[in-house]
């Protein structure tokens, strides 16, 4: 904990350090939930973008050819593997994600760790008591500086998603706390990624996730090689906190080991859209069911939700299915047309349906400050859907499916990540096996890695 001779980072380092050494089964247990959500995310996303991740492998020209790239049946060197990784699991917008930090910690801490396991010859503990480290550092981190990051414009997931990776590489490799400590120092002056990159039918979203994970490894390289960072890169006078935000919470860093590790946190997202979307789609799920609505009943929506659920996310003219992802207007009315809001209803063919481009140009997004109030502890929405026939129907969703309060049961998880598999092209069997592997009836995790 910190002491009035002790550096914010330093503290940071040492926390993490003593959580390392005191794990218990049930952090690992969940590192192992979380490793099987972003396996069946990552080798979804490596499906979808094949063609542009051999692109990008042809245009780097490694000769280095150590580890695996998920998904794509080649090999790269550490930080080209890293970096499609991530690209890979945060594509399609179905990785994990903790709401105060608001920040994706699996597409890049998980990202960044298997292709350094397979080149270490790692165990699967080692592997996993890295995984929560990477969670705690990326989600404390994140939490300490939000909203007030968001609302300058940086991503969570490319910032404290470096620092996530770069600790738990570090742990991984066994680095000392001066090793460490130089680790989180490259991590920190190399944490970047914009929110930008979400607007105007852009698709780069993803890499900010990639070169998280891309500059984690790098900057425990670095630690391991013997330079000096600052003494305190995170509560220096131009430290990372007062970078990243106007209202920064450095106490909340100190809740490492005081409170249970940030990992049981997460969320699991049910849907393939942004996890702002998630509420305003729910609700629309659930009144398609209880009502039995055809699409061609609906003659306007109305969803009435927080702020951050607004901004970014009320656009109505989506240009291509990455935007398509970001709209709760456009998943309203593909949950609405199609009774789903899974990867087959973000795709050209769905976009493209008359149907659900009628309701979508009704659909409007509204803030009410009231459920902006109730955020981080509440992420709601209120859906009024007003039918032709003059009826109204309403809907509100505190917390959707997914997270900690209401979680994903394991079947669940499990039916999610087979479904993943099956899309991809892979056998019962393989994914059985997979499974297996990743729950430890089977270990080698870094060597079923190799495989995938």
């Amino acid at each position: 904990m910190l002491t009035p001779n002790h550096s914010l980072s330093a503290a940071f380092v040492s926390d993490l350090l003593a959580l390392h050494a005191a794990l218990n089964e049930t952090a690992l247990n969940k590192a192992r939930d979380c490793l099987l959500d972003f396996l069946g995310a990552a080798l979804a996303g490596a499906h979808e973008t094949r063609a542009s991740h051999e692109a990008i492998l042809s245009g780097l020209g490694t000769e280095c050819t150590a580890t695996s790239v998920l998904g794509l049946g080649a090999r790269a060197d550490l930080l080209t593997a890293g970096l499609l990784n991530g690209m890979s699991a945060h594509h399609l917008e179905l990785d994990d994600g903790h709401r105060y930090g608001m920040v994706h910690p699996g597409a890049t801490v998980i990202a960044a760790l298997l292709p350094l396991a397979q080149a270490r010859a790692v165990d699967d503990g080692s592997l996993l008591r890295a995984i929560v480290v990477g969670y705690e550092a990326a989600i404390r981190l994140a939490m300490a500086v939000q909203p007030g990051m968001k609302h300058r414009g940086y991503h969570a997931t490319g910032t404290c998603g470096a620092i996530g990776a770069a600790m738990s590489a570090g742990v991984l490799l066994g680095q000392d706390s001066a090793q460490l400590h130089t680790t989180l120092c490259v991590a920190a002056t190399q944490a970047a990624g914009l929110l930008q990159v979400i607007r105007e039918g852009s698709d780069l979203k993803p890499f900010n996730a990639g070169q998280a994970a891309l500059h984690g490894l790098l900057a425990a390289t670095m630690g391991n090689v013997g330079f000096t960072g600052p003494a305190d890169v995170f509560g220096g006078a131009q430290g990372l906190l007062k970078v990243l935000s106007d209202t920064p919470q450095p106490g909340r860093l100190a809740d490492i080991g005081r409170e249970a590790p940030a990992i049981h946190g997460i969320y699991v997202k049910p849907y393939a859209a942004c996890r702002h979307c998630h509420p305003a789609i729910e609700a629309t799920l659930v009144l398609r069911n209880r009502e039995r609505l055809d699409i061609a009943e609906v003659d306007s929506v109305q969803v009435h939700t927080y702020g951050l659920a607004v901004h970014l996310h009320d656009h109505r003219r989506v240009q291509n299915t990455a935007d398509a992802r970001m709209s709760t207007p456009y998943s309203v009315a593909a949950a609405l047309r199609f009774g789903a809001a899974d990867m087959a209803q973000f795709n050209p063919k769905a976009m493209a349906d008359p149907e659900l481009q009628r309701v979508l140009d009704s659909v409007e997004v509204v803030e009410d400050p009231a459920l902006t109030a109730e955020v981080p502890r509440e992420r709601a929405a209120r859906l009024t859907i007003t039918l032709r026939d003059g009826r109204s129907l309403q809907q509100t969703v505190p917390l959707p499916k997914g997270e900690p309060e209401n979680p994903l049961t394991p079947s669940e998880l499990l039916d999610k990540f087979r479904s993943l598999a099956a899309h991809v092209g892979l056998p019962p069997e393989r994914a059985a096996e997979i499974i297996a592997f990743i729950s430890g009836e089977r270990p080698g995790i870094a060597q079923l890695y190799a495989t995938l």
